[in-house]
């Protein structure tokens, strides 16, 4: 009797909240048993992200470490490091080049 009450409830469930409940069931079954899917990114990378401007910093950084743990489980973690330095040295790059040119053009303005 209480396997029924059960499958009722989690038919109920199910039917108020499907797309949610598909996706948790898809999440947890195709979970890794690896230890790889826990792993953090490399740490030194991640101070670096601190010197991208602050406004930048926040979905830069959230945006990284999901596209990490999402590609770590299949590419492994030597691959999926070398791809998040690439991903951090060509953001910080980026905001060092729009600050150098930002102070080239100060110090034209000023001489």
């Amino acid at each position: 009797m209480t396997g029924i009450v059960f499958g009722a409830a989690v038919v109920l469930f199910a039917g108020l909240y499907l797309d949610e409940l598909r996706n948790f069931l898809r999440r947890l079954l195709t979970r890794s048993t690896t230890t790889e899917t826990a792993c953090p990114p490399p740490r030194t990378a991640q101070y670096l992200l601190f010197l991208v401007p602050p406004k930048y910093r926040d979905n830069l950084v959230g945006d990284l470490e999901e596209e990490y743990q999402t590609l770590l489980p299949t590419y492994g973690r030597q691959w999926t490091d070398r791809w998040y330095w690439w991903q951090v040295v060509a953001a910080f790059g980026h905001f060092l080049l729009r600050l150098l040119t930002g102070l080239a053009a100060v110090w034209r303005l000023i001489r």
